[in-house]
């Protein structure tokens, strides 16, 4: 569950993944995906945007909101993935600065993306929103990496944190966990069409990677609710994979309680309770998986399966990130309820050997204001790069000058890159 709360400290005027409180005053906003705990507030914003605020998210997340919240159609911007777009913030009525933005995929569900930020200065943020991603995939991103190979500096990291645990040191991949739940649906439904199988599913979306996997593998599309197949219809790769027809299949994700097993299937009438299985894909209670390990956990009996199966990354994976990228900073975006202080030391402690400033936990750090914010960034030394020989003055001035560069030639610092594309309002 996200704990972030909105605001990009080294950004003035941008909101990602949260719409309420002071976040109602930024110009412009960012959807990394559509999971409830990134959609906060997201049902009432309309109230607070004008004519030239904006929310930016990828095509595909664009559907799902325009459907969820029709009165965000004409406030929706969809900004193409793996593509670096220029994305114009106003300060006021007359003026504006730029921020460069790529949408990277982040492996998580649908639409889902991190965001790279790059301002006039050079300076990168990076909000990785929930991904899972192994190094091997990283390795292939060209955006995180220079024309020789190397990786870019990115000067601030804000990171999934959800399995940064040592209980949830591993998890099984993806591709693993929905061949063993495949293999268990095969093997119930090919004792006779009488027999079903009930997909519990923990959220609306996110699981459509193994929807994608079951039909190749199955030949069978998933019985989903209606309104979940209004918005799949309209994605290419995943209209054939689902239905809304419920007779035309023994798969079924057709519950709308997503918290915890459908305890029948109740889209078909004179279904005997024995011959439903229910396969439960979930990550949560995996802690201490590894190799080793089996897959599944039977509930009560052979009809009530559990399989580990995470859309985030497990807390090796989490390392193997970090220690790629090497941010200067790093801001965990999931914090523990319990022990925070103890959870920050953790990360702290990995990344001590590439960050320049520890993150430290502060309960309103992403609440101050514009001014608390600058002083902060400055009291870090992380984002000027000044020399041990350089004077408190020098720095200064050189940080004065780099403001105003950002507020005087935003544009030509960036359009410089030709890979860069112009966002027009």
């Amino acid at each position: 569950m996200s704990t972030f709360e909105g605001k990009l400290l080294e950004i003035d005027g941008i909101s990602v993944d949260e719409f309420t409180g002071k976040n109602i005053t930024s110009r412009a906003f960012f959807l990394s995906h559509c999971h409830t705990d990134h959609m906060n507030g997201l049902n009432i914003v309309s109230n607070h945007l004008n004519n030239d605020s904006f929310i930016y998210m990828s095509p595909i997340s664009a559907i799902i909101i325009k459907r969820t919240y029709p009165e965000l159609k004409n406030f929706i911007r969809q900004l193409a993935v793996d593509e670096t777009h220029l994305i114009r913030i106003p300060n006021d009525e007359v003026s504006y600065k730029c921020v460069a933005v790529t949408l990277i995929p982040a492996g998580h569900c649908p639409g889902s993306v991190m965001f790279l930020f790059e301002k006039c200065d050079g300076i990168r943020i990076l909000y990785t929103a929930d991904f899972r991603m192994t190094v091997s995939t990283l390795q292939k991103i060209t955006h995180f990496h220079n024309d020789d190979g190397s990786t870019k500096t990115i000067h601030k990291m804000y990171f999934d944190s959800t399995f940064w645990n040592e209980d949830y040191t591993n998890f099984p991949s993806r591709s693993e966990s929905s061949d063993y739940i495949c293999s268990i649906i095969e093997e119930w439904i090919s004792k006779g069409k009488e027999y079903f199988v009930s997909l519990s599913i923990s959220a609306k979306y996110g699981s459509e990677y193994l929807y994608k996997e079951m039909y190749e593998r199955l030949k069978m599309p998933i019985h989903v609710s209606n309104f979940m197949y209004d918005i799949y219809s309209q994605v290419l790769d995943m209209r054939p994979t689902v239905t809304n027809d419920p007779k035309k299949t023994q798969i079924h994700s057709c519950s709308t309680n997503y918290s915890c097993y459908a305890h029948n299937i109740y889209c078909l009438d004179n279904i005997k309770q024995a011959n439903v299985r229910h396969v439960r894909p979930s990550a949560q209670i995996w802690n201490g998986w590894d190799e080793k390990s089996d897959l599944f956990k039977e509930k009560n009996d052979e009809n009530f399966i559990n399989v580990c199966y995470s859309s985030h990354c497990s807390h090796n994976e989490l390392k193997e990130f970090l220690s790629y990228l090497k941010p200067k900073c790093i801001e965990p975006c999931v914090v523990p309820k319990d022990n925070p202080h103890q959870f920050y030391q953790s990360i702290n402690e990995y990344a001590k050997d590439f960050i320049e400033s520890p993150c430290i936990y502060e309960k309103k750090n992403l609440k101050l204001n514009v001014n608390e914010t600058e002083s902060l960034c400055d009291s870090k030394n992380i984002f000027l790069n000044n020399s041990d020989s350089e004077s408190e003055e020098e720095s200064l001035q050189r940080n004065t000058n780099n403001k105003m560069k950002w507020e005087i030639t935003p544009i030509r610092a960036l359009v410089s890159n030709k890979k860069i594309k112009l966002f027009t309002l």
